[in-house]
Formats: structure tokens, sequence, C-alpha cells
């Protein structure tokens, strides 16, 4: 070690040339009690030979020492600073925005040397020399002192590469040179995953010799209770040529994110933390793996649930984050009744998870494609049914649903039933024939959107015919409509319904066991469609508090189906001579169908026209129709009787 500037020695050879200086320090310890004392110190390590140097010499004296190494010859050398001023060392960290080792990678070291210290380029003083200004001007007398000349050297030593850098950056440009000066541990970054945009802390830097860096992160996930951390490596890959725009790397400072992205980002963390609570949405667009599009369905968001049915998923087993380091200011976790400030709103997740009611599976959902569910009132003016039958259904489901009922019933304190937890839920039976309007009344038609409930439905094919697998789903149907306060709807019951028999005692297990017991002390509205209520157990007529029988459609029902239709085609634009249509309502209404047969022939007429790219018109739908008459007279003719008749014949309706 020496304290002067090095020079080349020759002193070996005349091919090799070594390193040495004038003024040695056996001892640094000795040599700093012997000089003033010092705020900082600086360190220069060279190597200390090099090859193919032909060494200057003066009068053949190979013991006499050559000249200084000048500047001009560039020769390569680490350089470090160590704080020697306990008080400068003090007033660094009390400000700090990180600690040092996370600029080197060094994340979990335990301690760091007697002597606070750093090295060249010295990133960390780079990113607080604001910082450092301030002490030098506003600190006491000796601090002021102590940390003036550590500015100036940094000014003059690193002048070129910090003023190129703040150059660049102004700019929102960087290149391979400053870009390692672009990120700072416990900064907010922005990255690209999917194409999602996504917020993550930083923890720590490696920089690597191709210009690469890998960037240690954190963001939060979500569990149903609290927020938790959760690790992401990010590499931003550089290669080195012009500069390029900050906001085109695949990672970079949030601070250098537009106006637009960082509300994008608030918006949708403060969205998501809406969410964290039980509640119904609407979800349309792309699940947050890209596997499913998702059509505006209505979903269940419950982790309580969520995690009572899957306590395998991976959003309830995150492998357990380091702690945070020192200076890292963000939480290190989140409990679900707190509030979020805007930083750590960003660092939200981009996903939740949700129950697809109709599909009847948990999904990972993206937040930004959440909505609130907008309750369709419109629907019940268009439910073809009499009026007096529409006021009873209603009123039935309204006060079923009203908090008034959920408290005690019609009349507070009054039972229901006089057995406790009977007779508390509303059953109702719709039967008729298919197409008819059943199941159109039970969902979204009516019902759920009166009841402004969840509709969950499921069909015997869904539940399954062995007891015990239908006591099973039937007890997770249940415990689902229980808990998030759905209209149950039991779509095309006959199998349960029918009448029992002597000849097979594995069904009567199955509708006494099990599905009467269901009906007797289920608390929510329970809805069964069927089309052959003539089989009916007559156990089943008494636990069934209204019964609604779907006749056979009217000419006058169905001019008013194929209206609604209309009316349906008109509001969403669609491309269609609705005045032409309209002169054929008569006709249409005179065909015998049913409204689900109305609403297939609408739908292939409006595909045809699609196709030919031209306006829907009276000939489409009148292809169609005839189409679909040809299929109903032929099954006519090979049956030798129409499917109505034959129903009412075998007393099944």
């Amino acid at each position: 070690m020496f304290e002067d500037v090095p020079h080349w020695n020759p002193r070996f050879n005349k091919t090799n040339a070594h390193l040495t200086g004038f003024r040695p320090i056996y001892s640094l310890g000795q040599w700093l009690k012997s000089i003033d004392p010092l705020s900082f110190i600086v360190y220069r390590t060279y190597a200390c030979s090099r090859g193919s140097v032909k060494p200057a010499l003066r009068n053949g004296d190979i013991n006499m020492p050559t000249i200084r190494v000048p500047d001009s010859e560039a020769q390569d050398f680490n350089e470090s600073i160590e704080i020697l001023s306990s008080e400068l060392e003090e007033a660094l960290l009390s400000v700090a925005k990180c600690r040092i080792e996370c600029f080197t990678g060094l994340q979990d070291a335990d301690s760091r040397n007697d002597k606070l210290s750093f090295d060249s380029p010295y990133l960390f003083l780079y990113h607080h020399r604001a910082v450092l200004s301030e002490l030098s001007k506003k600190g006491d007398e000796d601090l002021r002192r102590e940390a003036f000349p550590l500015l100036i050297y940094l000014k003059e030593r690193q002048r070129g590469i910090y003023k190129q850098a703040d150059q660049l950056f102004a700019k929102k440009v960087t290149d391979a040179k400053v870009l390692k000066f672009l990120f700072c541990p416990n900064e907010i970054v922005v990255s690209k995953k999917n194409g999602i945009e996504l917020a993550y802390a930083v923890r720590y830097l490696h920089f690597h010799p191709d210009d690469s860096i890998q960037l240690v992160c954190w963001a939060w996930t979500y569990d149903g209770s609290e927020l938790k951390r959760k690790s992401e490596k990010l590499h931003l890959i550089f290669k080195a040529g012009d500069a390029r725009t900050i906001l085109d790397l695949n990672v970079y400072p949030l601070r250098f994110a537009t106006e637009e992205i960082k509300a994008r980002l608030l918006a949708r963390g403060t969205r998501m933390w809406e969410l964290r609570m039980p509640q119904l949405v609407t979800y349309k667009g792309m699940d947050f793996l890209q596997e499913k599009f998702i059509n505006e369905g209505r979903c269940m968001l419950d982790y309580s649930t969520y995690k009572i049915m899957h306590r395998g998923a991976g959003a309830f087993n995150q492998k357990k984050d380091k702690a945070p380091l020192d200076y890292d200011n963000f939480p290190e976790t989140i409990g679900k009744d707190e509030t979020l400030s805007e930083d750590t709103a960003m660092l939200c997740p981009p996903n939740i998870h949700g129950f697809l009611l109709k599909e009847k599976v948990w999904v990972d959902l993206l937040v930004d494609n959440v909505y609130g569910v907008t309750w369709n009132k419109d629907a019940f003016k268009r439910l073809v049914m009499p009026p007096s039958t529409k006021d009873l259904v209603e009123a039935l489901i309204k006060a079923h649903a009203s908090a008034s009922w959920q408290q005690g019933g019609l009349v507070s304190g009054k039972r229901l039933d006089l057995i406790a937890g009977k007779g508390l839920g509303l059953i109702m039976l719709l039967h008729g024939s298919p197409g008819t309007g059943k199941t159109l009344t039970a969902g979204k038609h009516f019902v759920a959107e009166i009841a402004e409930m969840p509709l969950y439905s499921v069909t015997c094919g869904d539940i399954g015919i062995e007891v015990e697998m239908v006591e099973q789903y039937l007890q997770k149907v249940l415990y689902l409509g229980k808990t998030w306060n759905c209209v149950l709807l039991l779509d095309e019951a006959d199998i349960f319904l029918e009448e029992r028999s002597l000849n097979d005692l594995k069904r009567n297990s199955l509708v006494s066991a099990v599905f009467l017991r269901t009906l007797e002390y289920y608390e929510g509205i329970l809805i069964l469609t069927s089309n052959r209520v003539g089989t009916f157990d007559e156990a089943f007529r008494s636990r069934i508090q209204l019964a609604l029988h779907y006749p056979k459609l009217t000419p006058l029902f169905r001019k008013k189906i194929w209206q609604n239709f209309f009316d349906i085609l008109s509001e969403d634009r669609e491309d269609v001579d609705l005045l032409e249509l309209k002169e054929h309502m008569d006709e249409l209404s005179k065909r015998e169908m049913n409204g689900r047969e109305i609403r297939n022939a609408l739908t292939s007429a409006r595909q045809l026209a699609s196709y030919k790219k031209i306006t829907l018109q009276w000939v489409h739908l009148k292809e169609t129709l005839d189409i679909g008459k040809i299929f109903g007279d032929y099954l006519r003719d090979v049956h030798g009787h129409a499917d109505e008749d034959w129903a009412r014949e075998e007393q099944l309706r």
C-alpha cells in the first residue's frame, strides 16, 4: 500500500513492468493516527504488473524509478471510498434509501465492515447525492465540513458519468454505460408479463459483465386473509449500442412511467383490494392464464370458501418470503381489514380467484376484467306470463330476499314452522313443455334478477344418481347456496321427483333419504323445473310452496316472444330489417314453435345473413323456419303424433 500515485518499475526485465510507489504505508492504522482526522479515504487498487511493456530507463540504471503513470495511459484500477467520520456515517445511514450491499447482490449479508465503504462508481452515493448536498448545506458545522469534501470529490471524480446519466435520464433514455445508475433498491419498477403491466419493489440488484441486470424483487400475493410478499426475479437484457428509450425496456423504474401507466396500476390495485371481500361480480374477457374466454359470466369472489374447498391451491401455499431488509419501509404483510397507500396498492396482484357460477369452476381472473353486476330489471317486463302470476312470483321472491324475512320472517319473532330449522325456504316448481320459459323464469330473466341474488344452476347430469355421490354433491351445492345466498335452480329434476316404486329401493333411498330432506331444511330459494309433472311423488307436493304451469304457447304468447326478440335486436343495433320482419308477425305467431325454437331460428337467420355479409331480412328467417319445419314434420310422421299429445296421453304433463 502506497500513499502516492504509482509508477512503473522495470526492475525485473525489459519486457515486464511492475507498479510501485514512493511513499509506502506499512500500517494503515498508524498512518491514520499520524495525520489530521479525515472524513473519508479513497482506495485505488491497480493491477501490479502488465506484459509487453517497455519501461522507460534513465542512464541504464534499472534501480532508478521511472515516470509516474499519467492519466492518459488509462491504467485500469478499482476505486472505493471508506467513511472515517462516525458523524458522517451516522448521517448517511439515517437518510439512506437502502442497504449499500443491495447494489452488489449481497442482500443477505448479516454484517458489514467496521467502516462504511462504497465501490466505484458509487451507485449508492449517486442515488443519495441530493441528501449529501443537504447535509453539506444544512447540517451542523462539523457535519457540513465533513460532507462537503465528499460531495466535491464525487462531482470531480464521477462528473462525466454522472452527468451523462443525468442527461440521458432527463430525456427518458439510457445506454449501456449508464444503465446501472437507473435502478435503486426499495423503489418500484414496472415490467410486463403476458402483456400485463405489473409493479414490483426492488430488493437488490445483480450486475453482470454483459451489461445485463438481475433485479430481485417482490410484489404482493393475496391468500384471503392478508397480502404477503412473493419474490420475483426480473432480468434486464441490454445490448450495447445506441441509447434506448427507458419505457421500451422490459423493466424500468416507476418514476419514468407515464401518468396513464401510474393511474392504471393504482386503479387496478385499488380495485383488487375492493374485491377482497365476498361479493358477486360480472366477468368479461380472458382469464389470468389466458386459457379461457368468459363472456359476461356471473362470478362469486370468496377466498374463505375457496380455501375450504381447495386447501391445496397455490394461493394458500405460498412459500414464506425473506424478511424485509433494513430501510425497507414497506410493510411485511397487510391484513384484509387495513387500508392501502398508493405505493402498496400498485404492488397488488393483477389477479383474483373466483367461482364461475355457470361453469361451476374456480378460475384465476384478471382484476381489469371484473365489473359490478347490473341487474336486468327489464327482463321482467318481457317475461311472457299472465300478469297475476307475475305479481305473485315477484311478491314471494322479494319477501324472501328482504332483510326483514332473513331476520325473523313476516312477523318479527314468529316462526315459519313449528319445528326449528324447517320450512324456512321458498320452493317453487316450474312445470310444462320444453321451451316454454321455465329455466328462463328461474334464471337471468326473472327470479335471480328480481331478488338480486346469484343463480346457481345444476342438472341431474351434474349431480349423478348414486346415493352417496348425490348426497355429497347436494351438500356442497346447499353449502354454497347458503353461503352466497343463491337462488338454486335444479333444472330437469324429473329423476328426483318421480314417484317411488317398490321395485327400485336404491332410487327410493335417493328420494326419501336425500332429496326430501334437502327440500325440508333448505333455507334459501330453490326452484325445480320439470317436463313430467304427471309422475310426481306425492311427498313433494306438500313441500312445494308455489307451482307454476307453463302451458303450450298460444299465438298471442308467441307473438309477444317474437316481439321481445325483435326489441333486443333493435337495442343491440343489429343489422336487420325489422320493419320487414314485423310485417310477417301474424304468420310467425301462427307457427307451432316454443320459445327455444323461436330463439334458435332467429339465431340461425342472423348467422346466415352475417355469412352472406348482408342485412338480415325476411327471406333469411323464412329459410331457417322452413328447414326447421321439415325436421319437425318428419319426427311427427315417424312417431305418429306430436310430442305434446303423447305426453298428455302418457299422463306425464
